[in-house]
């Protein structure tokens, strides 16, 4: 092998090593961002269950309160008892 051939020969090594080397930074770059996409995926829906949840306990709270209203209200409606004292005997 000559000399030539020899130069020729390390510089497509050193040029595959760069470009292998390039590959592994690229696969390492894009594995980050999937890990970061799926961090940010899990986030949003956490987010999204407490808000339905803070929705939910919302209506529950409302419902609530209507119902203390009607039941306060039929209450209201209905003849107080008579005072002891003038109960029939």
């Amino acid at each position: 092998m000559s000399f030539m051939d020899e130069l020729k020969k390390e510089k497509n090594d050193a040029e595959k090593s760069k470009i292998k080397e390039a590959e592994m930074l690229r696969q390492a770059k894009e594995r980050v961002w999937l890990k970061q996409q799926e961090a940010n995926r899990r986030r949003l829906e956490a987010q999204q269950r407490q808000q339905k949840q803070g929705e939910r306990l919302r209506r529950m709270q409302a419902r609530w309160s209507q119902q203390e209203e009607r039941q306060q209200d039929s209450e209201g409606q209905q003849q107080p008892p008579e005072p002891l004292m003038y109960a029939d005997e």
